[in-house]
């Protein structure tokens, strides 16, 4: 005679209906809710502007270097030659190495030279 295995306990569990399709609809809605939810809101502020090597940074740049001479008083015989270099290399167009000095004189600065 054949032994008789005992039933096996997942054939006995219940069978799952499917869900009705109300119930989907809310979950549906309620996850779409809760999303726009957390989501950040729309930035109203302006765009980053790149700043590269242009007229337009060097201009920045010289607006910079003034301003913190306002602020700060006379400037080093080095940091006032880097910072006239600068602005002359930018108004005939040599932009990127008017940056660097700019950017240089401002470094120097603020750091207290």
């Amino acid at each position: 005679m054949i032994p008789r295995m005992p039933p096996d306990p997942a054939s006995q569990m219940p069978t799952s209906r499917p869900i009705p399709w109300l119930v989907t609809a809310v979950l549906v809605v309620a996850t779409a809710s809760a999303m726009a939810q957390t989501a950040p809101p729309p930035s109203v502020s302006v765009p980053p502007r790149m700043m590269t090597d242009s007229a337009e940074y060097c201009a920045h740049l010289a607006n910079e270097v003034a301003r913190v001479g306002r602020n700060r008083g006379s400037a080093s015989p080095e940091v006032q030659s880097l910072a006239d270099e600068g602005n002359r290399m930018c108004s005939v167009g040599h932009y990127r190495q008017g940056v660097h000095r700019l950017r240089r004189a401002l470094a120097l600065w603020r750091s207290g030279h």
